[in-house]
């Protein structure tokens, strides 16, 4: 194999290896979609950072940020928490609790797919 590109590959996946990016798609519209990205602490402990564009009402996105710290808990959904979303099951916007239930599957609870890109 190409050694400049196995050494992009490595890289690279240094670079991602504390990232997580999720799509959030909606299962009979493609191009209503959002996207989350996750940036997880070299320590664990430490500042998460969380950043979203979320399906919204009538193909609109909204935007979410936030950020969670310290450890023994969830704090992908902690970060999350907040984030406003159009709920298809209620047909409604709703915001994601930052506890209890983790933020992909209060979104899958709300009839989207997520998937985790990265």
């Amino acid at each position: 194999m190409d050694d400049k590109f196995l050494a992009a590959v490595k890289r690279m996946e240094n670079r991602t290896a504390r990232t997580r990016a999720y799509v959030v798609c909606h299962p009979d519209t493609p191009t209503n979609w959002g996207r989350i990205v996750i940036s997880y602490p070299a320590d664990g402990a430490s500042r998460l950072y969380a950043i979203a564009w979320l399906p919204g009402e009538t193909g609109k996105t909204i935007r979410h940020h936030g950020h969670a710290n310290g450890y023994g808990y969830d704090k992908a959904t902690a970060a999350m928490g907040g984030a406003a979303f159009y709920d298809l099951k209620a047909g409604e916007t709703r915001k994601l609790a930052d506890q209890g239930l983790d933020f992909r599957r209060q979104l899958e609870n709300a009839g989207y797919v997520v998937i985790q890109a990265v």
